[in-house]
């Protein structure tokens, strides 16, 4: 695929969401990942020669409620 153009969007735990490259499908309390960052990534998204195609379906942390 990378020789067609094609790149995939693979982000990981902890990193910081970004509404350009992924949509965040649900928020979720994590003790162990700060705050609008990634808990975890549900779908892969795919770039095409720098143009998003798919966006990473993510779910994203959030500030514990008490």
């Amino acid at each position: 695929m990378e020789k067609e153009g094609i790149k995939k969007i693979q982000p990981h735990k902890g990193d910081e969401f970004d509404s350009r490259y992924h949509q965040a499908v649900d928020s979720v309390e994590a003790e162990d990942v700060k705050a609008g960052h990634i808990v975890n990534t549900i779908k892969p998204g795919y770039l095409l020669r720098d143009r998003l195609v798919q966006p990473a379906m993510v779910n994203v942390s959030k500030h514990k409620t008490n």
